[in-house]
């Protein structure tokens, strides 16, 4: 229990990485990307040279920027580079526009080539918010063309020597550039929604049953777990736990049954066979889903499960990295239970952490995880990749629902 509350005070004294604001660097090689992370960090978080192509992969720090509290910068490789391994360089910077909330575009004193052009246009088909640094001006003579001509794209230019500006101002400058546009922006955003808006209100009771199998973390509880009963706490509700074993024991002990049952989606078959026709019960990945993807399309998605047939490839795509168990839900009980279900064994791909394919064309299917490692943004940018190549994604908990028939009693109390 110790550690347990240990672990849980870890998780929210310090920000959570998919909670905090994302800040990706773009540009051409050389034009200074690397040297203005380090500037705004205060570290060597990025090697720099004066040799093009450096920064070889996308490079991250985490760090508290007033006024925007809680950031990640990502430095991104140089968009031109033609190195052998190029290809490979421009994919990991292209992810980063799957998961940044603001980008800057670093060019260098009257330089404007088709590069910067393709930027634009990508940062624009991701509508993210986006402003220029203009690097390197202590080696210019003159740019007040090239201001003009950038002021075509955007109002929000920054001028800057690393060598030379003043740093405190630069950043102050650079902060509140962000700031505005983020406000000016400003969309649904899942850090400022309940898990449990519209399912809960004060003192109601929530029963959460998480299994404790070979895939759980030793000494703490998994991070769908811990959020989902932040988000009960926050809304001063009563959050109890059990697992399988106890969970009828556990519901004899209710004057009056739970508000709402969560269970673990792996044990949501027999959590529904064991209790009350009338209980209101659901998976943490499906209010993961509702938190921070999008509903409709995930639930249309887990309805094509019984189109699968033997030729096609499913793509299973995990937000976090680990070692396989020997009863993990990826790879050993989501392919027992869709062989069952199918009839045949099925074609699986798999990928893991912010490894989502290139190109997904070949796939019949996507079953994503409940996202807790990811940021919102690219948990929607992934839903918007498949619905772009009309390539049906659902998640976890509504898969594992559907194929044990019971996806519309979890789905049921939901507007």
């Amino acid at each position: 229990m110790v550690k347990i509350v240990a672990t849980f005070k870890t998780l929210y004294m310090s920000t959570l990485k998919t909670e905090r604001t994302h800040i990706g660097f773009f540009g051409r090689t050389n034009v200074g990307k690397s040297s203005i992370v380090n500037l705004i960090s205060g570290q060597d978080t990025s090697i720099v040279s004066d040799i093009a192509g450096t920064t070889t992969d996308v490079v991250e720090k985490l760090m508290e920027l007033s006024p925007l509290g809680a950031v990640v910068l990502i430095d991104t490789a140089g968009i031109d580079d033609i190195s052998s391994i190029a290809e490979e360089r421009k994919r990991k910077t292209d992810s980063v526009f799957h998961r940044c909330d603001f980008a800057w575009l670093v060019v260098e004193p009257n330089i404007w080539t088709e590069y910067e052009k393709k930027l634009i246009k990508k940062i624009k088909h991701f509508n993210i918010p986006y402003a220029i640094i203009v690097n390197k001006i202590d080696t210019a003579n003159s740019i007040n063309d090239f201001h003009d001509k950038l002021a075509y794209y955007t109002k929000n230019i920054i001028h800057l020597s690393v060598i030379n500006s003043d740093k405190t101002e630069f950043i102050k400058t650079f902060a509140n550039i962000i700031s505005d546009n983020l406000i000016v922006n400003k969309s649904y955003n899942a850090n400022e929604i309940n898990m449990f808006e519209g399912l809960l209100e004060a003192d109601d009771v929530c029963l959460f049953v998480t299994p404790i199998d070979a895939g759980s973390p030793k000494g703490r509880m998994i991070l769908p777990q811990v959020q989902a009963l932040r988000a009960v706490l926050d809304l001063n509700c009563i959050c109890l736990f059990t697992q399988l074993a106890n969970y009828q024991k556990a519901l004899s002990k209710f004057k009056n049954p739970p508000k709402l049952v969560v269970t673990d989606s792996q044990v949501v078959k027999e959590v529904i066979e064991l209790s009350f026709a009338e209980q209101n019960i659901t998976t943490f990945s499906i209010l993961l889903a509702r938190l921070k993807g999008d509903f409709k399309v995930e639930i249309e998605g887990a309805s094509t499960l019984d189109k699968i047939s033997s030729n096609d490839i499913i793509l299973i795509a995990e937000a976090c990295s680990h070692h396989a168990q020997k009863d993990d839900i990826a790879r050993v009980k989501f392919p027992a239970l869709l062989e069952k279900y199918l009839g045949f064994k099925p074609q699986i791909d798999y990928c893991n952490g912010l490894d989502f394919p290139y190109d997904i064309s070949k796939y019949k299917l996507i079953i994503h995880c409940g996202a807790c490692m990811i940021t919102h943004k690219e948990k929607l940018n992934r839903i918007k990749i498949a619905v772009d190549n009309n390539i049906p994604i659902t998640n976890f908990g509504m898969a594992l629902s559907f194929l044990n028939g019971y996806l519309e009693r979890v789905l049921s109390f939901f507007n």
